[in-house]
């Protein structure tokens, strides 16, 4: 994943985007190295952390 990060960056740079967001997750090893690769591609860049995204808590533990 951190190629395909650092491949799309690439290209995208070269099309004249100067700003990329990444939607990342809580912390997992790939999620790090897929910032890493971000944050040295030379773009500008936001990383979202998105934490129980999108969640309607009527799973597991949070049935109750």
């Amino acid at each position: 994943m951190t190629d395909d990060i650092a491949a799309f960056a690439k290209i995208a740079l070269e099309k004249g985007v100067s700003r990329i967001v990444l939607l990342s997750g809580r912390g997992e090893e790939g999620a790090l190295l897929a910032e890493q690769a971000l944050r040295e591609s030379g773009a500008q860049w936001t990383i979202v952390r998105a934490s129980w995204f999108n969640q309607n808590f009527n799973e597991s533990f949070l049935v109750d």
